[in-house]
């Protein structure tokens, strides 16, 4: 068994915070992401199944702050499906806008089905494709296998949600059957993501397909903990976003509480004084009248 040291599974890659921070059941996976892809150096990668764009930009920042030459390419209806639930035009035009600003010249975005996309790429193209479309069984084993040929020598499938056994997800259970036929990793956290080498070439990353207990579970408590310290601080930025907006809340119910009293305050002097009317011009006539019984007695 070659031995192999902890610092040929990371570099300072891992420790980038992703410019596109939101939620998804990916987020603990990006210092992975950015390191594997600093790592490969793919000339093209693919995604299938792209929804806020999380995973797939975290792939582009990586690419782009290493002056990677990959190109890059999303695919998806930008429509949802069961189980990343359905949704409208204003998702895709959020990643389009964020595509468009920092990564056009490498980056495209194809809005189709996976089985339409196939008609892009050449055979023996894409040196690494990650899978996250619709999880059952049958949708992410006929994505594999329709996109298989796609893959270069060097081809890699990164495939997430290989730890979900609930809601109808099958991605376990085609990871079961692949690891027996591909050398692999995994992780358990952030749902699961399984590293797949299906190239037969050598590639920069494949020592990372060699190593076994206890430096593997090393690697894999790593990047854990790398990925909750993400999520950690994503609901840091959520709590102080909301507190935030709590506290601009109370400035503009204290504002309207404020002019309520106020336009009360006036409404009850303008009421006052039109109720009091009759009285005050009684107090007149009265004042009248008296001033005019004494003009009379000092006659």
């Amino acid at each position: 068994m070659e031995r192999y040291s902890t610092e040929l599974f990371y570099d300072d890659n891992a420790f980038v915070t992703p410019n596109v921070l939101v939620a998804s059941g990916w987020i603990e996976h990006a210092p992975f992401a950015m390191w594997f892809v600093a790592k490969l150096q793919p000339s093209v990668l693919v995604e299938l199944g792209t929804h806020n764009g999380y995973s797939y930009f975290c792939f582009a920042q990586s690419a782009s702050r290493n002056d990677l030459a990959t190109e890059m390419f999303a695919i998806d209806t930008w429509q949802g499906d069961e189980h990343a639930g359905f949704y409208g035009d204003d998702v895709f035009e959020n990643v389009n806008k964020i595509n468009q600003t920092n990564y056009a010249s490498t980056s495209k975005l194809l809005r189709s089905t996976f089985d339409d996309g196939l008609s892009h790429f050449d055979d023996k193209s894409i040196d690494l494709l990650h899978i996250d479309g619709l999880h059952t069984y049958e949708a992410v084993k006929n994505d594999f296998e329709s996109w298989l040929p796609k893959l270069s020598n060097k081809g890699i499938v990164l495939f997430h949600d290989i730890s979900v056994l609930d809601r109808g997800f099958g991605v376990y259970k085609l990871w079961e059957e692949l690891v027996e036929q591909y050398p692999n990793f995994e992780f358990s956290h952030g749902n699961g993501l399984g590293v797949l080498k299906v190239g037969p070439e050598s590639t920069s990353v494949d020592h990372l397909f060699k190593i076994e207990a206890p430096l593997k579970a090393h690697v894999q408590l790593f990047y854990s903990s790398l990925g909750k310290k993400l999520t950690i601080q994503f609901d840091l930025d959520n709590a102080d976003r909301e507190i935030v907006n709590l506290k601009n809340d109370l400035r503009q119910t204290t504002e309207l509480a404020v002019n309520t009293s106020k336009q009360l305050e006036d409404l009850h002097h303008s009421i006052s004084w039109k109720i009091t009317a009759p009285l005050r011009q009684l107090h007149r006539l009265v004042r009248l009248g008296l001033n005019r019984l004494k003009r009379e007695r000092k006659k």
